[in-house]
């Protein structure tokens, strides 16, 4: 089956989370939550013979329910794909962004900033680039850095730069080694995010002619990528310990930045309403990613150690929280997890659970309430 979405007509031509080992299961305890539907969508994808008779997270179902463990994007009826867009329909996806995908959006927003000033994004651990950064990486730090000193006297020339390191990036050999498959991933992001939340209209064209490649860099990257649930023990040993660590940094990376590169790309679909030209590869939406504030700000292998040893972490898969909502608490909700969560229980249920989960969190030197956290973001 093809992919389906409504596109507007040109004018002119009229898993399911697992628990830390000290964790006990309360699934029945809280809500599953998924994505709320855009009405007149036909979501059914071709996936292949691999997954025939499989039902897959985008998959149109009879009713208004979704697989276990999916992400369910619940269609009505289809709609052809040379049907325009209703005002009715762009006044729900309006409604959709303000109680469902604005927050998400504001963090997203932010990485070209964080990743200059702080050289991480929510899917991109600090240490990941430690000794050594892709020179697409290079590349991109310096772009975001042109594009945060853009004014109305030399915007134009700083898109035309970014765009043409885009165009250089998009130029460049495949890369081959893990670091240099996830920097190119996550360069690739950066562009788009600068293109998708810029006013000027050509940098939200560089948006659309990019998506194929984020896609394939996103199934390159796939191949380096592990999602077995995490079995041994960090080793005692200082050198073992940190070997481990950071292959665990890269790993957890990896895993967030596919996982954020799929949900951008559907993210930019659901905003602008043009058709996916390869979507099967959303079946990897449940592909799970570690949700531990504790292990991902651990700073060094003892601390990270510590974390791994006494916190609980929970093995989160997209559209299947009910352990996290049952026993999580709101100081290992980061940034990234904030992202889905947000997304699919909804903005104001989402600050609501974090009120509940804690009395307050700490940020940076101050103590603020959980709702705070989501209004400063």
């Amino acid at each position: 089956m093809a992919c389906l979405y409504p596109v507007r007509q040109p004018t002119s031509s009229g898993g399911q989370p697992s628990k830390s080992t000290t964790t006990t299961t309360t699934a029945s305890a809280a809500t599953e939550y998924t994505f709320q539907a855009i009405p007149s969508l036909d979501l059914e994808l071709d996936m292949g013979p691999a997954f025939a008779g499989q039902t897959s997270c985008f998959d149109r179902p009879d009713s208004h329910s979704s697989p276990p463990g999916c992400l369910g994007l619940i269609p009505m009826p289809p709609l052809a794909v040379s049907a325009p867009l209703t005002a009715a329909s762009w006044n729900f996806v309006s409604r959709l962004i303000a109680t469902h995908l604005h927050h998400a959006m504001n963090i997203i927003r932010d990485a070209p900033r964080l990743f200059v000033l702080e050289n991480r994004v929510p899917w991109s651990h600090p240490l990941l680039y430690h000794d050594h950064m892709p020179r697409s990486m290079e590349e991109a730090m310096s772009s975001c850095a042109l594009y945060l000193a853009k004014n109305s006297a030399n915007g134009p020339i700083i898109l035309r730069t970014v765009d043409a390191r885009l165009r250089d990036l998009l130029a460049a050999p495949e890369p081959s080694t893990p670091l240099e498959c996830i920097a190119h991933v996550q360069a690739l992001l950066l562009y788009n995010i600068i293109g998708i939340f810029d006013g000027d209209i050509n940098a939200r064209a560089t948006v659309e002619k990019t998506q194929v490649q984020l896609q394939r860099a996103a199934k390159r990257l796939l191949a380096f990528i592990t999602f077995d649930p995490p079995q041994a023990a960090v080793p005692d040993a200082l050198y073992a310990a940190r070997a481990f660590w950071e292959a665990w940094v890269f790993m957890e990376s990896a895993r967030r930045t596919f996982l954020i590169s799929l949900y951008f790309m559907h993210l930019y679909y659901v905003i602008v309403g043009t058709p996916s030209r390869h979507c099967d590869e959303r079946k990897y939406l449940n592909r799970y990613w570690t949700i531990s504030a504790s292990l991902w700000q651990a700073t060094d292998p003892q601390e990270f150690r510590r974390a791994w040893q006494t916190n609980h972490f929970f093995l989160a898969r997209v559209g299947s929280f009910s352990e996290l909502l049952a026993e999580a608490h709101a100081e290992d909700i980061d940034d990234f997890s904030q992202i889905f969560l947000s997304s699919l229980m909804g903005i104001d249920e989402f600050r609501n659970w974090m009120d509940s989960r804690s009395q307050s969190v700490e940020v940076g030197a101050a103590t603020v309430a959980p709702a705070q956290i989501m209004q400063t973001v």
